[in-house]
C-alpha cells in the first residue's frame, strides 16, 4: 500500500549564525581567471546562509512526527483495502504522488513571518474536493545547495470529498450525531459567524463550503506532543459537509482557512 513517507516538524524562532570564509575580493580578482569570480561570489552567498542548524532541523522533524489523528485516508486504485492512500500534517516528501483525485491547479507565494524561519515558499494546490497548503524549500544549506531534495510540510489539509476520511471514519455526509459518536471530545464553536457565506455573497472566493456550525476538535496533548492542530468539522443542517486539518503553529485554528480557489484557464 502507497504510504507517504513522513517526518516531524518544529517552529523555531532563531536561524544559524552565517558562516563567513574565504579569501578577499581583492585576491580573488588578482588570481581568479576570467568567469570565476562571477561562481566564486555565488559560492560565498551560498555559504552566507542563513541556515538552520543540525539541532533546528532534528527539533523540526520532532515537532510535526506524523499522527494518525491528523491525517485523511482516501482510497486507492482498489479501494481502501488494497491501496487507500494517505495523507496528515507534517513533513512529507511525496505529497501528491498518489492522491485519487484531479488536479486542478496551484499557486506559490514567499513565505513569511513565522513561516520564513525555516521556509521560502508556501504553497496552495488544489484537487476536485481536496486542496492543500505546504510549506517548502526548506531552509537548510543541503536543500539549498540542491544536495538534498526539500521536502515540503502540510500545514493545512481540506476536503469535501465524502470517500476521504478522518482516522475515526468520519466522512462528508456524516451526520452531527455521528461526528459526537466517533469524536465525543467535540466541541461546538459558540457565537461562529460564517462570514464566508458573507464574503460568498460579494463575489469572493474563498473555497470554504457554504456551512452553519463549526464543531471543533482541539485535543489535550501529553507532554511533548504537537500542541498545535486541530480539526475543523463544517455543517449545514446537522450534516458535515467539509473537514479542516489545520497546523496552527502557535496555537490550534478554531476557524476555517480561507485559501481561496484555483485560477482556472
Amino acid at each position: 500500500m502507497k504510504k507517504f513517507y513522513l517526518l516531524g516538524f518544529t517552529i523555531v524562532l532563531t536561524l544559524a549564525m552565517a558562516l563567513l570564509g574565504g579569501c578577499s575580493g581583492q585576491d580573488a580578482e588578482q588570481e581568479a581567471p576570467d568567469g570565476q569570480l562571477e561562481q566564486e561570489a555565488n559560492s560565498e552567498d551560498i555559504e552566507d546562509g542563513p541556515w538552520i542548524s543540525d539541532e533546528e532541523w532534528a527539533s523540526l522533524q520532532n515537532y510535526g512526527d506524523y499522527d494518525l489523528e491528523f491525517g485523511f485516508f482516501m482510497p486507492g486504485a482498489n479501494g481502501f483495502e488494497a491501496e487507500g492512500w494517505s495523507l496528515g500534517l507534517g513533513l512529507d516528501h511525496e505529497f501528491a504522488l498518489g492522491l485519487p483525485y484531479q488536479y486542478l491547479g496551484g499557486k506559490d507565494r514567499p513565505a513569511e513571518d513565522l513561516v520564513a524561519y525555516n521556509w521560502e515558499t508556501v504553497s496552495y494546490s488544489y484537487f476536485d474536493g481536496f486542496h492543500v497548503v505546504s510549506f517548502g524549500d526548506l531552509k537548510t544549506k543541503e536543500v539549498m545547495e540542491g544536495q538534498e531534495p526539500s521536502p515540503c510540510f502540510i500545514q493545512y489539509i481540506s476536503t469535501t470529498q465524502p470517500d476521504c476520511k478522518t482516522f475515526r471514519g468520519i466522512h462528508v455526509g456524516n451526520t452531527v450525531e455521528e461526528l459526537m459518536e466517533a469524536y465525543p471530545e467535540i466541541q461546538a464553536h459558540l457565537d461562529y459567524a460564517n462570514h464566508a457565506a458573507e464574503a460568498e455573497a460579494e463575489g469572493e472566493v474563498t473555497g470554504v463550503a457554504d456551512h452553519d456550525t463549526v464543531w471543533m476538535y482541539l485535543p489535550e496533548v501529553e507532554p511533548g506532543d504537537n500542541p498545535n492542530r486541530s480539526i475543523l468539522f463544517m455543517t449545514k443542517d446537522d450534516v458535515i459537509v467539509q473537514i479542516g486539518m489545520a497546523d496552527g503553529l502557535d496555537g490550534q485554528i478554531w476557524s476555517p482557512v480561507w485559501t481561496g480557489a484555483p485560477q482556472m484557464e
